[in-house]
């Protein structure tokens, strides 16, 4: 079954479907969200073929297949359509051709080079080239304060932060010196790259989300460490501004991601909102979990019995109201550097 839907301004101009058999045609086009464009910017050849069918009956169909050009009227067989929302993955070293700007199809690469030690294990990974539309921007990262610590050698990704605008984003992910995975955002313009912004995650992870419903104020929600306590993680959320600049939205609270149990090693006191001059009860020892965090000084907590409520920190892991760590008084912490 063939389906086409044509859309204006996101919503549904027209549709084309069927069978060949009914139709008499076939199109064969890459399937995909094509801008207008993009369309233009396709070329096309039509063959005539003549088919048996079960009635002993030849049936003439019109084949249309579309296809981009190079500069020198060669068939690409190279280029990414990329859905909206989606994530294109693409393996380090391969060259693709994408269009990133609005402008015309660009071809992008990023390739790696990697040392190994005597025993065959990689030592070191580092960024050799990377290239779009034959430009070298390899030594154009660092100024745009891009550093590549542990780069991932996988793959690198064309996003769509914004389905409003032209521009789609080359994302390059980067493991970080002690595990701090960051996934930096870069747009190709006026012949220059630029810096979006980044993201504590790496995009095609299970807590990594796009969220673009073309209305320019694109959004990534993407896990990231919190500050205070122990080594734990949260949903952030990233947002374009009216700068084209991905920045990070502070929350008023935030929910951490996974269970984050512990245990109580001691009495505790808790306060039933984040406020020492409230109300509070008296924790006992026992297994708790941890709910919630302003992500500055209050942490939530729930009982074993079902009861909720805050304790403060100073200091990144100091317990106020009782003057110990929170080593000392939580077990199980985890704590990584």
């Amino acid at each position: 079954m063939f389906k086409l839907s044509v859309c204006k301004r996101k919503k549904a101009a027209g549709y084309l479907y069927g069978l060949p058999g009914n139709i008499g045609y076939c199109i064969n086009l890459q399937p995909g969200e094509y801008s207008r464009q993009e369309l233009e910017q396709m070329v096309y050849e039509v063959k005539t073929r003549e088919v048996g069918n079960s009635y002993g009956k030849e049936k003439t169909y019109q084949d249309y297949n579309f296809y981009f050009e190079d500069a020198i009227g060669n068939k690409r067989d190279d280029v990414i359509v990329q859905s909206s929302n989606a994530v294109t993955e693409i393996p380090v070293g391969e060259e693709i051709a994408v269009d990133l700007n609005g402008e015309g199809v660009q071809t992008v690469k990023y390739v790696l080079k990697t040392e190994e030690d005597e025993t065959g294990m990689m030592k070191d990974v580092q960024v050799s080239e990377f290239t779009i539309d034959g430009k070298d921007f390899t030594k154009r990262l660092s100024d745009l304060g891009i550093f590549m610590d542990s780069p991932g050698t996988d793959c690198f990704y064309i996003v769509d932060l914004d389905a409003s605008d032209s521009f789609k984003e080359v994302a390059l992910f980067d493991n970080g010196p002690s595990d701090d995975p960051v996934t930096y955002f870069i747009r190709y313009q006026s012949g220059d790259i630029r810096l979006v912004g980044s993201v504590t995650d790496n995009p095609v992870s299970d807590t990594c989300h796009f969220q673009n419903d073309g209305s320019g104020q694109g959004e990534v929600i993407a896990a990231f460490r919190l500050s205070i306590l122990q080594t734990w993680y949260a949903e952030g959320y990233w947002k374009l501004n009216g700068a084209g600049n991905l920045v990070f939205e502070q929350q008023t609270v935030y929910y951490p991601i996974g269970e984050n149990k512990a245990s109580l090693l001691c009495e505790l006191p808790v306060y039933t909102t984040p406020d020492r001059e409230g109300e509070f009860f008296t924790a006992e020892p026992g297994k708790v979990t941890f709910i919630a965090t302003d992500n500055k000084n209050w942490v939530q907590l729930e009982t074993e019995d079902g009861r909720q409520g805050w304790f403060y920190i100073d200091n990144y892991d100091t317990i106020a109201d009782i003057g110990k760590s929170a080593q000392e008084v939580f077990g199980s912490l985890i704590v990584a550097d």
